[in-house]
């Protein structure tokens, strides 16, 4: 299956099964990982959440909200593959639980350019901030 992303061109290996948590398909693709940093600390947690993500939306039975209010944190910026699913479904799920939406146009992607694009618009009207993966660095050198 092709991904489109603004930035990056990419293929995923989508299989009539999920992606198998620590499989090469469930890696961050290595065209991203540049842009990626996190503490040996929070990716353990993260792992944790990740893999037992069962639907599009990351926080339906999983930890996500209870350690994201732990952390205090407030703003979620979203990135990810299938910008349509899981990445809009994150979206509006955060949004209905008060979170302060980033939604990066350039570092979602999905099968072709109109599902991206009616996604970033549907969801700019009232549910995220649309930005780019620039904006976002800028904005967080600043803070």
């Amino acid at each position: 299956m092709k991904i489109f992303c603004n930035k990056f061109k990419f293929f995923l290996k989508w299989g009539s099964k999920s992606i198998i948590w620590g499989s090469e398909e469930w890696e961050i693709v290595k065209e991203l990982k540049p842009f990626i940093s996190r503490s040996p600390t929070s990716i353990d947690i993260l792992d944790f959440i990740i893999k037992n993500k069962t639907r599009y939306d990351a926080f339906y039975k999983t930890e996500l909200d209870s350690l994201l209010i732990s952390l205090g944190i407030k703003t979620l910026i979203i990135s990810g593959a299938e910008t349509n699913l899981c990445c809009e479904a994150t979206a509006r799920r955060g949004f209905d639980q008060d979170y302060n939406i980033v939604f990066l146009q350039d570092a979602t992607a999905t099968e072709n350019t109109n599902m991206h694009e009616a996604t970033l618009l549907n969801l700019k009207y009232g549910v995220a901030k649309i930005s780019t993966v620039t904006e976002v660095i800028e904005w967080l050198n600043k803070h």
